[in-house]
């Protein structure tokens, strides 16, 4: 799906003959416990609502199924040339000249596309939420999915197998279609992936799936820590408002337990097409879109702590204030994730890591902001160095337990949140991402019982008394392997997407940020 808690941003992938074949993963949702979190820590334009997506207490974040995490789907040699092949994007791209020039695009598309503006409310938040998710109607029957920018495929819970109930009846539709195995649409020399699980193979070594009678074309969804889901591939109709368009969709027939989250029975992937191969390559449902719709390549979302928009074909200029700055993504010849060089970090303007070509993905689906361990490393360092007068940051009366050690929530009153110092992400063409304390410490309520920050609530959270105190939780983690495996140093997750309005400029390679009007 996208991501339920802490981290999402996509798949394993793998290249399969011309089809790079990936996993989808689903943000923070295969959880990681606080103890092992404690072990890994070293044109028309539519506004869709989100609603947010209710988390067991115990899951702290999982970034499991993306390419970067050492224990991934344990295929190490895919892991291998996952990260020679993302090393050699980042090697190529950095100061070529075929990066977009930061100005206004005076581009067009052929044809002339449509403009056009809907909105509807969001729901949902980062603190006892941590994912969101809209609704949508496949083959006309409403169904809500996760929403995520690190994964391509859309996939829904097919009902009235084995006894199923919800979902979407993809195999009793007379409009859907399923993709039969025997089909030019079912990929051929599949059946050799990792992903074909089913052991079945057609005469050209596509991957099947025998259900209600028929060969279908196999889907399957992994995750590193086991969990995923599968099922066969269908075509219908599907529609955002009243955006429509026909378009592949993975109907789940089998899938472990967590895969459903909240409300939401699937998961709507917003990356690029070349992560939507699980093993077959699809057509992502934002790109159908693009083409039947003819709206604008761009979509742009706004997320506050409690709801969000998600806006598609455009941009919604009264959802930010000030101006928008870009930063071109720097994987624009291989197009998978929404990357962007960083120069590196700083704390009070004090540099931390100031290096040249700095990697850092964008993901809705992460619910924090992640650092690779040296980044990381430096972070806690800076903050152990110069503010131990606040409650819960350094070591004491014998504890390691600190921010930086746990899923750990302190009460802090005004005077104590007003010392921590602010964060800066410095990002290429001289953009700046700052956070303030109250932007990285966000507040819960001591009753909060669900959620990545539920631990607000336990017995290390004494009784807020006092005017101006309020219970606090880091937003920011660590990544054991992020840089080995994927070449990152960070993923901007929804700490910061939070504050900054952001648009994925497909259209010229670029992601803009501008202030939230929320915020």
């Amino acid at each position: 799906m996208a991501f339920r808690q802490y981290v999402t941003l996509s798949v394993l992938v793998l290249l399969f003959a011309t089809c790079v074949v990936a996993t989808e993963p689903v943000i923070g949702r295969h959880s990681i416990t606080v103890s092992q979190r404690n072990d890994q820590q070293g044109a028309k334009v539519k506004k869709l609502p989100l609603q947010g997506v209710l988390q067991q207490a115990h899951i702290a974040f999982d970034l499991s199924s993306r390419p970067w995490n050492p224990k991934g789907a344990g295929n190490q040699k895919v892991q291998q040339h996952t990260a020679s092949r993302m090393k050699r994007e980042k090697e190529d791209n950095l100061g070529n000249d075929y990066l977009v020039p930061l100005i206004p695009s005076t581009s067009t598309w052929k044809g002339q596309r449509r403009t056009a503006e809907t909105s509807a409310t969001l729901q949902g938040g980062l603190i006892t939420v941590g994912g969101y998710y809209t609704n949508i109607s496949v083959d006309g029957k409403d169904v809500y999915v996760l929403i995520d920018t690190g994964s391509s495929t859309l996939a829904v819970v097919a009902s009235g197998i084995g006894g199923r109930s919800g979902g979407i009846p993809f195999f009793n539709s007379s409009s859907s279609t399923i993709i039969l195995c025997s089909s030019s649409k079912c990929q051929s020399n599949t059946c050799s992936s990792s992903l074909c699980q089913t052991n079945s193979c057609s005469s050209n070594q596509a991957c099947c799936l025998n259900v209600d009678g028929k060969s279908g074309c196999f889907f399957n969804l992994q995750y590193g820590d086991g969990s995923g889901a599968s099922g066969a591939l269908f075509e219908s109709k599907v529609s955002l408002n009243n955006l429509t368009a026909t378009c592949s969709i993975g109907a789940v027939v089998n899938d472990t337990k967590g895969f459903q989250v909240g409300e939401a029975q699937g998961i709507m992937g917003l990356a690029f097409s070349r992560l939507a191969c699980n093993p077959t390559c699809v057509t992502p449902f934002f790109d159908e879109l693009v083409s039947q719709e003819n709206i604008e390549n761009i979509f742009s979302i706004s997320l506050s702590l409690t709801n969000g928009t998600l806006v598609l074909g455009g941009i919604d200029h009264s959802l930010y204030k000030g101006s928008i700055q870009y930063v071109p993504m720097e994987n624009r010849s291989s197009n998978t994730y929404y990357i962007v060089a960083s120069n590196g970090l700083s704390v009070d303007g004090n540099v931390m890591n100031q290096t040249d070509g700095m990697m850092a993905a964008v993901d809705s689906g992460t619910t924090t902001l992640v650092f690779d361990e040296k980044t990381y490393e430096l972070l806690r360092s800076y903050f152990q160095s110069h503010y131990c007068s606040v409650p819960g940051l350094c070591p004491s009366d014998g504890s390691n337990t600190t921010w930086f050690s746990s899923n750990f929530c302190v009460v802090l009153d005004k005077q104590q949140l007003g010392t921590l110092p602010n964060i800066s992400l410095q990002l290429k063409n001289d953009v700046v991402l700052e956070l303030t304390a109250s932007d990285y410490m966000v507040q819960v309520q001591q009753s909060l019982s669900t959620g990545p920050f539920a631990l607000a609530s336990s017995s290390q959270v004494p009784t807020v008394t006092g005017e101006g105190k309020s219970v606090r939780c880091l937003a920011i983690n660590k990544l054991q392997g992020l840089k080995e495996i994927s070449g990152l140093d960070m993923i901007l997750g929804d700490t910061v997407l939070r504050k900054y309005y952001t648009i994925f400029d497909r259209q010229n390679s670029r992601i803009g940020f501008a202030l939230s009007a929320n915020n």
